[in-house]
This record gives structure tokens, C-alpha cells and sequence, in this order.
């Protein structure tokens, strides 16, 4: 491990990849539901599969903050099974969820790539 920070510098986690696909099937939701996207409109969602970006804007709506939480290892109610009592005694009520939003909330770029680099 090198340390160099290439998927940062690259995007190239998986959340840099949706960044640009979630958010034109955001804009494109009717279109999407009805199955009359254009060919040029589906390539709006390339590199990504339109079933993955239906099953996590389904489970997310329409907030970019929930998406994204959506893609996290764990949720805060599975971190709220794995930690001992001890531990979250020590963590101030500080959840996954709230972070996401307040780092979202402090956001300069309008693109939807450079939010999620922005915010990461």
C-alpha cells in the first residue's frame, strides 16, 4: 500500500462513480419509470446498472445524503449491533448519518461528482 490517495484524486470509489448516474436518474425519474428514455438519455447512467441506481434512489428518494449513506460499509442501526455499550458511551450520539449531512450541508460545488469529492 502506497498511501498516494489515486482513488481520491481519481474518483474512483463507488460513490464517485454514482455521483453523476444517481443524480441524472434523479432528473430523469419519469422518464425512467415510464421506459421512454431516449438512447442518448441512457447513457446518462453509464458506467452504472439502471437496476442498482433504481434499487438505491428507491431505498434513498430524492436526498443525495441518503443516497450516499446508503452506500456506507455499515448503517449507524447495524454499528449500533456491533459496538459495545462502552463504547458508544464514549462517542457523544455521533451516527454516520449526521456527519453525512453536515459535511452535504457545507458544500461550495453545485456538480454532482465534485459534491461527493467535495464531501469525502
Amino acid at each position: 500500500m502506497s498511501g498516494d490517495a489515486a482513488d481520491e484524486l481519481f474518483g474512483s470509489y463507488l460513490s464517485h462513480r454514482v455521483a453523476q448516474p444517481i443524480y441524472h436518474f434523479n432528473r430523469l425519474y419519469d422518464k425512467v419509470k415510464s421506459n421512454e428514455l431516449t438512447d442518448a438519455e441512457k447513457g446518462l447512467f453509464d458506467p452504472c446498472d439502471i437496476g442498482f441506481l433504481e434499487e438505491l434512489f428507491d431505498r434513498s428518494g430524492r436526498d443525495e445524503v441518503k443516497w450516499r449513506y446508503n452506500l456506507c460499509q455499515f448503517l449507524d442501526e447495524e454499528k449500533e449491533r456491533l459496538l459495545t455499550d462502552r463504547f458508544k458511551s464514549q462517542l457523544n450520539e455521533a451516527n454516520s448519518f449526521l456527519l453525512l449531512k453536515e459535511h452535504f450541508n457545507a458544500q461550495t460545488s453545485r456538480d454532482p461528482l465534485n459534491r461527493i469529492l467535495e464531501m469525502e
